[in-house]
């Protein structure tokens, strides 16, 4: 009998020990967010989402840094602890030219596989030299622990991204979707082409290479 995939559960469709690829956790009473957070978060704690996680029938997840905790990845870290390294993994955010070798290392053996550059929730704008810049800092620390970087930036940078990833000598991964902007978009009209969307095309380039 054919039975529609609308009628089986998430947690019956997801093949099983999935993992959940990006998940915040956020205790602002026991981790204060930082001083120039853009907005005030509610509570995210552990338990809440392992409890959301089984529901669905995951069980590994990925936590990744908020902007509201600057680089002071302490709830993060604290979530891993708790976890474990056989379920879970973590991408920090770090100020390159102050963090420690030893650190890093440190936290590798908690399950921390990934640095995370993000532009987008703090409405940061780059030029090209300055997005080149930062990338080369992080990868210079993400490298020798072949660790990935995580970007968060708006799509039409995307091109920036392309041609400084030869030199990189590390994988990326592009957060939410590349982030098009599509609010002046008929997006469900027959007339919409992405590849109009300014970056669109880097980022299938990108895809295509293999390395994001």
């Amino acid at each position: 009998t054919h039975v529609s995939s609308a009628s089986v559960s998430l947690k019956q469709r997801l093949p099983p020990k999935s993992w959940d690829s990006h998940m915040h956790v956020v205790e602002p009473e026991r981790f204060p967010v930082s001083p120039t957070a853009v907005y005030k978060p509610t509570a995210h704690t552990l338990p809440e989402a392992l409890a959301f996680e089984s529901d669905l029938g995951v069980e590994n997840l990925v936590f990744v840094q908020p902007s509201v905790y600057g680089t002071d990845n302490s709830c993060l870290l604290d979530a891993l602890r708790k976890l474990g390294p056989s379920r879970g993994r973590g991408i920090v955010v770090v100020d390159p030219g102050t963090v420690e070798p030893d650190t890093l290392n440190g936290w590798h053996t908690l399950g921390v596989r990934g640095l995370r550059i993000n532009l987008q929730s703090v409405g940061k704008v780059m030029d090209k030299n300055e997005l080149e810049e930062t990338l080369l800092q992080h990868a210079e620390l993400a490298r020798p622990l072949d660790w990935i970087i995580e970007i968060y930036l708006p799509l039409r940078m995307i091109s920036m991204v392309e041609s400084i990833l030869p030199r990189l000598g590390v994988r990326i991964c592009i957060d939410h979707f590349g982030s098009p902007e599509l609010a002046s978009w008929d997006v469900d009209g027959p007339a919409f082409n992405p590849y109009a969307l300014q970056g669109f095309s880097s980022l299938i380039s990108l895809l295509r290479a293999g390395k994001t």
